[in-house]
């Protein structure tokens, strides 16, 4: 009953310890001096340790197909009444929306698993835009160039474009 609701309310680390304690699961070696590891127990390992479990959950039901939602990995030739894609290119070193947008002559330079990140761009972004039968929204988390927004709205249409940086930046002013 405490891992249940460990699992619901829980901390990541919360709910390793009880497993750990309670000699639920035995850990595997390679885990066990993961944790003992001082050295790699940078920010990134603090932060993952400190998320409720239960996100870790969620996570895993997207991953594993059992939720509505996909990860653009996991949508190869299906099509969605409606799409909605988060992109924020400052969490992904291979894909550049505002580079893609930009056109830029030196995106295709940038080589990344065997394509340029040019490549690969226009590749997920062509799924992306595919996969939708009636309403694709794209929600770009990282700020865009002034080229890419003229793209974007030439691509789009003018009135399909919501520029929400610039409606924050107007609130910041203030």
């Amino acid at each position: 009953m405490e891992l249940i609701s460990l699992s619901d309310k829980g901390k990541i680390s919360e709910v390793f310890d009880f497993v750990n304690k309670n000699r639920i699961l035995e850990y595997s070696n390679k885990l066990k001096d993961a944790f003992n590891n001082e050295s790699i127990k940078d920010s990134f390992y603090e932060d993952l340790m400190e998320l409720e479990y239960i996100q870790y959950r969620f996570l895993h039901k997207t991953v594993k197909d059992t939720s509505p939602f996909s990860t653009n990995h996991g949508t190869k030739g299906a099509e969605f009444n409606n799409v909605v894609c988060f992109i924020d290119d400052n969490d992904w070193n291979s894909y550049s929306l505002n580079k893609y947008l930009e056109g830029g002559p030196d995106i295709g330079a940038i080589i990344t698993n065997n394509f340029d990140i040019q490549t690969r761009t226009r590749n997920l972004f062509y799924v992306i835009c595919s996969r939708a039968k009636h309403n694709l929204a794209i929600v770009v988390m990282s700020e865009m160039s002034s080229k890419s927004i003229a793209e974007a709205k030439s691509l789009f249409g003018e009135g399909n474009f919501i520029d929400c940086f610039a409606g924050q930046q107007q609130l910041q002013s203030n």
